[in-house]
């Protein structure tokens, strides 16, 4: 069966979430397909990153549910939860990385608390290590000593340790400067094909969206406006508000002259 075909495996269904009196997301429904990447874009206070929240389970909804494999997240309370995020990785805008630990006890501290062999650890790291493309001589040092790119890679091989099914990014290179940023876009894209995994990424940059997501989700006042390929968005718009925020995206305009799109 066509992976586009095939039920999502982790949706929300008319999920809403308030801070407050802000409505951040409103009656939304959203699915990410299995092997798909599925990607989250607005401006800034769009609820894009609530949504990511929600379907991480750091979010409980106000209405509505979320659901994985059809399972409500809630469904066996906190327990349940703990499951659902051990099978997720989760990566964000600064890498989060511990300061005090090293590249490497960042990237193995689940594996070694879930009692993994020296052995199985050793093999994994090698493997990412290689997958990222992280300068075998980086693993010895702490985040301060690091570059940006390789925090993000560092963070990536952390978010990667358990292999998970799911993966989460959020922002993961809108701190880093447009020469690095456009490398990671498309070393991520390979990843990404590589690996084969269910993700879901927000960013507020419709070049990257176009560069690496399947499947592109333009929101706008805690809504979804529209969904669907760049070519939808750009050759197809279904609002005028998605028509201006393609044109105010001039950097997408250069990627594709670049060749990339």
């Amino acid at each position: 069966m066509d992976d586009d075909q095939t039920p999502p495996i982790l949706r929300l269904e008319a999920v809403t979430k308030r801070f407050g009196a802000v409505s951040a997301v409103q009656a939304t429904s959203l699915g990410v397909r299995p092997h798909r990447t599925t990607v989250i874009i607005g401006p800034s206070g769009s609820g894009k990153t609530t949504v990511l929240r929600l379907m991480l389970g750091l979010l409980r909804p106000d209405a509505g549910r979320v659901l994985h494999r059809e399972v409500a997240l809630d469904a066996d309370g906190a327990s349940g939860l703990r499951r659902f995020r051990a099978e997720t990785g989760y990566v964000v805008q600064d890498g989060g990385l511990f300061p005090h630990l090293s590249a490497t006890d960042n990237v193995t501290l689940m594996a070694r608390h879930l009692g993994w062999t020296q052995g199985r650890i050793a093999a994994r790291v090698t493997e990412l290590t290689a997958l990222v493309r992280l300068p075998g001589d980086a693993l010895g040092r702490y985040p301060h000593q690091l570059s940006g790119g390789q925090r993000q890679r560092v963070a990536l091989m952390r978010a990667l340790m358990l292999d998970p099914g799911l993966l989460f990014l959020d922002e993961p290179l809108g701190a880093l400067d447009p020469l690095v940023r456009a490398e990671l876009q498309d070393e991520l894209a390979e990843i990404f094909q590589r690996l084969g995994k269910s993700v879901l990424m927000v960013t507020h940059d419709l070049a990257e969206a176009a560069i690496l997501g399947h499947v592109i989700v333009l929101m706008h006042e805690g809504r979804i406006i529209q969904q669907g390929s760049i070519d939808d968005l750009v050759r197809r718009p279904l609002s005028p508000f998605v028509t201006r925020f393609v044109r105010a995206q001039r950097r997408f305009d250069g990627a594709r002259a670049e060749g990339r799109l």
